[in-house]
């Protein structure tokens, strides 16, 4: 695939970029019983994820819920994708592709995202006022590690923290409300002691 073929398919095939495939484990429960599965959109699944697969956003409903390791797009081809099915009309607030994006420490897609809410609405502010928009207590939320096993977890690379800081700065700079905000009434100091499980200096 490429973002040759993503236009075409949208403008020549009426291939809707609007869609939210819902995910399931082949074979479980869930799949037999018709379960409607985790809904994303096209813009969520085409986001690599940068953390080696220690941190996951990506999930499919089964007798457990199980995190999805997607393939990586080659250098380059994950912006074009991007913007090809933005282009052609999907909506990039819809179903929280930014928090993905930031949960993957994805900065290509993030900067592209952002690029996008701030033509979308003119001008650079609150995430929180955008029409169609509520991120809040998502986007500063610090990525939960996989695996409920600790045998089997792992830290996320040193590159990830990195890349995630930076994007944490970025959005603190634009919006500073969004350091202080709480979800289910937990700030996100909180919410980080929670989901640290020791894989974070």
């Amino acid at each position: 695939a490429s973002p040759h073929d993503a236009t075409a398919l949208i403008r020549q095939h009426g291939a809707d970029p609007k869609i939210a495939p819902r995910l399931r484990e082949k074979g479980s429960r869930e799949e037999r019983s018709n379960s409607d599965g985790f809904g994303y959109s096209l813009l969520s699944l085409a986001i690599d994820n940068k953390s080696d697969n220690t941190v996951g956003a990506i999930s499919a409903d089964g007798v457990l819920t199980r995190s999805v390791a997607l393939p990586q797009w080659p250098d380059g081809l994950q912006e074009g994708i991007l913007t090809a099915l933005i282009d052609g009309g999907a909506d990039p607030t819809a179903l929280k592709p930014l928090e993905v994006a930031i949960r993957f420490a994805n900065e290509a897609a993030f900067d592209l995202l952002m690029a996008r809410h701030d033509r979308l609405h003119d001008q650079p502010g609150s995430l929180h006022n955008q029409p169609g928009t509520d991120l809040r207590g998502s986007l500063m939320g610090l990525p939960e590690p996989l695996s409920p096993l600790a045998s089997d977890q792992r830290p996320p690379p040193t590159h990830f923290l990195k890349v995630l800081m930076s994007m944490y700065q970025r959005l603190i700079q634009r919006d500073p409300t969004l350091a202080t905000e709480q979800r289910y009434g937990y700030n996100l100091v909180h919410q980080a002691a929670e989901r640290a499980k020791g894989l974070y200096p």
